[in-house]
């Protein structure tokens, strides 16, 4: 395409032009060289961050397949020859009567609809109205769909919420009633290759349809989806059945389940999560015919305790304190009980839960801080608040989405670090979910809320960095004015101020974020070695000979741990790509303690020599800041972690 593309003088049909008013101007001539000057482009320096266009899916048309490869012909060479070309050829023809346009036009209008969606990101309205008057002859609905699914499924990250991606598509549909159809094929395409996708990907992809199929009555065309209840293909027809589950479970989160049982076909019922319950532990409803479980009446006191709405958080913690007279309560009985007490009074509302949390936080950090004033450790601290999760998860146990909700409140209320959600993520009641998006979604979530905090401070620091630098040079300039000794008083406060922020950054949530990104790769390292032990232990490798009942058993294992390890392998390589930048300067370390070639599975590092080596520093941009932006955040960050590099490079020394 290329090469035809040079033979044709560059020459592309689908470009605007506007320059062609003023052709005779820009004619090689004494003219156009008086006023179009030289310039030098700037060289490149590593910590540069440029703007990489997605690209393109190729849902209609596989113009990646190297087999199928076309070239480039003219739409006239096509009408002369179209009963002699070859097979490739005449599917060429067929893509031109199709789409009314040629490859390389294609390729540009792509980066039309991707400019667009950059561009008018803060109005959505503005930017269907633009998608809908772009400048294409012929059907552009194909390609607007296409450029858009390529910037949802863009890795390492979308450029924005799957929710604008969705309601741009939402909109055009509703305007044009070609979009629908063009739509629906782009979905059942992505549909059949589920099973080859990263687990990131299925995730926002059902986040997106759950999304848009929601202003549409949730109709779909649910039958077409039926033959996965009976496919031979088990691995295949296990990552589509989680697919369809992951796509019922966004739908609920919009929707009551009563209404999705109404409109979907009675064979998906069994995919459709039941309805958010809550599950106090001390409940008597649950225990009637049962022995309840130890501390019932204390639960029951504590409740009432604060039902009353009559007592402080002091109050309640020395209430608990009194009731447990003997001391045989544990502090993580004590989490367990004070903990459920709290969400079962705060049920209503999503912000009563949150007022809750918030009244009785002290009472919480009572009972962690004790561990430490008793002579625990950080371990004790740590745990402590892991068993804080699990009690709000065994609370909502069969609510992903108010799991997701009440682990955010905990971050935001700073009852939890990131850290501990990275210790709730290898725990044993989480790591068998791993196929599931929510657990994900809570790490993302607690990551992403460190790293903004990070570049919070690193702004504070620009800003203080600036107006520092003014005030110097106003002192500098006039020395005798009136008001210089305030503002060298604003100056040492400012540098004081300056002094502290970058002392918090470096201390504390440099080091944080640090100690999270061990946690998480060495957690992933360790789940997956005991995986492939695992593995390499199958009956099935021996040459042991089995029943038809146990080969039927063991087809069903080995397909549920196929979906389990394509969900950690590739949400390992997620972490690692996506958040690449920031551990940049732990690299060296994290792959001499964690990675060594003589201790670490060759699977293992197979996958860290994957995402190590793309070198991918787009989290500034990907974010939605400019090249500079990020540029500069980025120096910010390699020089407060410097000192960590200069020592893993005395290290390979």
């Amino acid at each position: 395409q290329v090469q035809s593309f040079r033979e044709s003088d560059f020459t592309v049909t689908s470009t605007l032009k506007p320059y062609s008013a003023f052709k005779d101007d820009l004619e090689p001539g004494p003219m156009s060289r008086r006023w179009v000057l030289d310039f030098q482009v700037p060289s490149h320096e590593d910590t540069f961050v440029y703007w990489d266009k997605p690209a393109a899916l190729h849902l209609f048309y596989p113009w990646d397949d190297e087999k199928g490869r076309q070239k480039d012909i003219s739409p006239e060479e096509l009408e002369e020859r179209g009963s002699q070309l070859k097979e490739e050829a005449a599917q060429m023809m067929h893509f031109f009567n199709r789409f009314r346009i040629r490859p390389v036009d294609r390729l540009v209008i792509m980066l039309y609809v991707t400019d667009t969606l950059y561009f008018w990101n803060t109005s959505r309205e503005d930017c269907v109205k633009k998608l809908r008057l772009l400048p294409i002859k012929g059907m552009p609905e194909h390609l607007v769909i296409e450029a858009v699914l390529s910037h949802l499924l863009m890795v390492p990250q979308a450029p924005f919420s799957h929710v604008y991606y969705a309601s741009i598509i939402t909109d055009l549909c509703k305007l044009d009633f070609k979009y629908p159809v063009v739509l629906a094929e782009a979905i059942e395409t992505l549909y059949d290759i589920v099973p080859r996708m990263d687990n990131e990907m299925v995730d926002r992809l059902s986040a997106f349809f759950a999304h848009v199929i929601s202003n549409f009555g949730y109709k779909w065309f649910w039958e077409d989806w039926t033959g996965v209840l009976e496919t031979d293909d088990i691995q295949g027809g296990t990552c589509k059945k989680l697919f369809i589950y992951e796509v019922f479970s966004a739908m609920l989160r919009m929707s009551y389940r009563e209404r999705l049982v109404d409109v979907i076909p009675a064979v998906f019922h069994k995919f459709i999560p039941e309805a958010p319950k809550h599950f106090f532990k001390w409940d008597a409803k649950r225990w009637r015919d049962k022995e309840p479980p130890k501390y019932k009446q204390v639960a029951e006191a504590v409740y009432t305790v604060i039902s009353s709405g009559q007592y402080e958080s002091e109050e309640v913690l020395l209430e608990l304190d009194r009731l447990d007279w003997n001391n045989e309560m544990t502090l993580p009985d004590k989490v367990e009980v004070l903990t459920h007490c709290i969400l079962v009074n705060g049920i209503e509302t999503i912000s009563h839960q949150y007022q809750m949390l918030e009244k009785l936080k002290p009472a919480l950090e009572g009972i962690i801080d004790s561990a430490e004033k008793g002579g625990g450790d950080q371990l004790v601290d740590m745990q402590l608040r892991l068993k804080l999760i699990q009690c709000c998860c065994a609370f909502w146990d069969n609510s992903p989405q108010h799991k997701v909700i009440v682990i955010n409140q905990l971050l935001t209320l700073r009852l939890i670090e990131p850290v501990n959600v990275i210790q709730w993520l290898f725990s044993p009641g989480v790591k068998s979910y791993w196929e599931r998006a929510y657990p994900w979604e809570v790490v993302r979530m607690a990551l992403e809320g460190l790293l903004s905090e990070i570049m919070d401070v690193f702004r504070q620091l620009r800003s203080l960095n600036r107006d520092r630098a003014k005030l110097q040079r106003e002192i500098t300039e006039d020395p005798e004015s009136f008001d210089v000794a305030d503002k060298e008083k604003i100056l040492k406060k400012s540098e004081r101020r300056s002094h502290n922020l970058e002392q918090m950054l470096r201390e504390d949530l440099v080091e944080h974020l640090k100690l999270v990104f061990f946690e998480l790769f060495k957690g992933f390292k360790d789940a997956l070695t005991n995986h492939y032990k695992r593995l390499d232990a199958n009956p099935e490798k021996r040459g042991e000979k089995l029943t038809r009942d146990q080969h039927v058993k063991m087809e069903r294992a080995k397909a549920k741990d196929y979906v389990w390890h394509k969900s950690a392998v590739s949400h390992f390589n997620e972490m690692g790509r996506k958040y690449l930048m920031w551990l940049s300067p732990w690299l060296g370390e994290l792959r001499r303690r964690f990675f060594a070639e003589d201790d670490t599975d060759p699977r293992i590092l197979a996958i860290v020599e994957g995402w190590t080596a793309m070198a991918c520093r787009r989290w500034c941009v990907s974010k939605g800041f400019s090249q500079v932006q990020a540029n500069v955040y980025l120096r910010y960050f390699l020089e407060m972690t410097k000192d960590d590099m200069d020592d893993d490079d005395d290290d390979d020394r």
